[in-house]
């Protein structure tokens, strides 16, 4: 990662004054954005691998500011991490006077003329090979390098389907890009401006877009605007090659076989032990699930998945990736395995499973803590449905950590935070400003989740006012400390309502964050806020419930 030289920003009004280079950031509010872009937004499931922001006050103008950015976007990757230091930081007066080189308006199509000029020659010597393939890399706003995606297409369609952002799939879709951005509709309305230079194909056959730089906003504080695309290895390719590539199943299942079969020699199920799994694929989450196994049985039935026991993931890799090869299985298996040395035992600690060559991702697990010792004392038992659907286990319990987490509850006055449902949902994000949510209306089961508070209403409402009468069958409520913020907030909520309905909610990147500007910052809490808070009743003590179903459920997830 090399240096570069420092640049110099001033800006009145929240516009830059003077452009600079297109492709650098213009104002601090570009920061901010960058960083709940690609830090806070999409995580836990997607974004950079590190974010290391450290940030610093304006004394003077009082104001926060990140002074110190460091994100490394792919820990696999070398050099793909971003340092940027903001330093020399001032308020200054604003002249009313018109700045020169002051930014106030977009401007479109700059030499979109000979633009498209360039566009049309190059263009007539474009004709899509039957079959063909390219690689293409992408970076917006200089700071934001993308991972190279490799294309593979036959007769005009993407072979693999489901590629991650962005998703350009075929060299016709740059065509469109250029078309749509840079030509359409200019003079009157497009992007700021084009430079793209088109390259000859190695056996001359077709033309090509090989550089595309697209600025699409000339104006004030657009954030990451300047879109730069690169294509490189692109050629035509037998389409016999790509249809063996579609069809192709049981990739190296020998080698996956053999491995296999060395490995399982050298397994033995111990009698008792406990681990903990994840599952993950293109559209899933990562899930973690906690298994107990006694004598090849798990103590706790009934519960979510299929894998219950270490015979359960051996049989998942037979199964799949050696069974019905090289006729039928999964397109490739890569499997690998690790000794316990306690117990003395083989097993596999991760498994990655890609059941079609045509869907981008493959169904991954790991299987860590695993813990090998003697058997409960408890008996092992079958969680029955009449047993569920008891109402309020523990309840009394519950309240009482309910009582002492709330007590230590004061929102910020702006924060940000991210939740997920059964680890299968996407994560869901959320900017709080003063109480009140920054989210668009949205038609979800989580469009009432929209603040902190509506997590400890939601805690109320399930699993306390209106127990032991009614409620939850069981609510296990993991709290924690913010360190920054100083307040306590429910972290892990895992609710079962009843034999066939519940969920496992988990919060997770709270950030208090500096509030907007033209939002009037009243650190006071506000009158919907100091309502709501009295609305939550506190629950009733009653009499002690007792249940041995709530103490297996706590000693066996746990």
């Amino acid at each position: 990662m090399m240096p570069t030289e420092p640049v110099t920003r001033t800006v009145k009004y929240g516009h830059p004054v003077g452009t600079g280079d297109a492709s650098t950031y213009k104002t601090i509010d570009e920061f901010w954005n960058s960083i709940e872009t690609y830090c806070i937004r999409d995580c836990p499931t997607d974004g950079a691998h590190t974010c290391d922001i450290k940030y610093s006050r304006d004394e003077e103008g009082g104001f926060m500011y990140p002074a110190s950015i460091f994100i490394d976007f792919d820990a696999a990757v070398y050099d793909e991490e971003r340092s940027i230091t903001i330093t020399d930081v001032r308020s200054i007066a604003c002249s009313d006077e018109e700045t020169e080189g002051e930014e106030v308006a977009h401007e479109p199509c700059v030499n979109w003329e000979s633009n498209a000029a360039a566009y049309d020659e190059a263009y007539a010597q474009w004709t899509a090979p039957s079959c063909y393939t390219f690689t293409y890399a992408y970076t917006i706003a200089e700071m934001i390098k993308g991972r190279s995606q490799e294309r593979f297409v036959k007769n005009g369609q993407p072979v693999q389907m489901n590629y991650p952002y962005p998703e350009i799939e075929t060299i016709d879709e740059f065509w469109t890009l250029i078309q749509e951005s840079c030509i359409q509709d200019c003079p009157i309305s497009g992007a700021h401006s084009c430079n793209i230079e088109y390259t000859m194909s190695d056996d001359g056959s077709f033309m090509f877009p090989s550089s595309i730089e697209i600025d699409f906003n000339s104006s004030s504080a657009a954030t990451q605007d300047t879109h730069i695309y690169n294509l490189f290895n692109v050629s035509s390719v037998d389409c016999s090659d790509i249809q063996e590539m579609e069809n192709q199943l049981c990739v190296d299942w020998e080698s996956t076989a053999a491995a296999y079969e060395a490995a399982f020699e050298q397994w033995t199920a111990p009698s008792c032990y406990s681990f903990t799994y994840s599952f993950a694929n293109s559209t899933m989450n990562n899930r973690e699930i906690k298994r107990s196994v006694r004598d090849g049985t798990s103590l706790l039935n009934g519960d979510e998945g299929a894998l219950h026991t270490l015979d359960d993931f051996w049989n998942l890799i037979q199964t799949n990736c050696i069974q019905g090869c090289p006729d039928e299985g999964a397109h490739s298996c890569t499997i690998e395995y690790i000794m316990n040395e306690e117990g003395g035992f083989m097993y596999p600690m991760e498994l990655y499973i890609d059941m079609d060559a045509r869907i981008f991702g493959s169904d991954t697990y790991r299987i860590y803590d695993l813990r090998v010792g003697e058997c409960p004392e408890v008996e092992e038992k079958e969680i029955t449905d009449e047993e569920l659907n008891e109402p309020c286990v523990e309840w009394e319990t519950t309240a009482a950590a309910y009582e002492d987490a709330w007590a230590q509850w004061e929102a910020p006055s702006c924060y940000t935070f991210g939740f997920s449902v059964d680890g299968i949902t996407p994560s869901v994000t959320r900017t709080v400003v003063h109480g009140k949510s920054l989210a668009e209306d949205e038609e979800s089961s989580f469009s009432e989740l929209q603040t902190l508070d509506d997590f400890w209403q939601l805690i109320q409402r399930e699993c306390l006012q209106d127990c032991p009468v009614r409620g939850a069958h069981s609510c296990s409520i993991e709290y924690t400390m913010h360190e920054k913020g100083g307040f306590v907030f429910p972290q892990v909520m895992d609710v079962v309502r009843n034999s066939f309905d519940g969920f496992l909610g988990r919060i997770q990147n709270v950030q208090v964050i500096p509030c907007p500007k033209e939002i009037d910052e009243v650190d006071n809490e506000s009158e919907e806020s100091r309502s709501s808070k009295q609305k939550m009743k506190k629950p009733k003590k009653k009499g002690k419930k007792s249940s041995s179903l709530r103490k297996n459920r706590k000693l066996f997830r746990k």
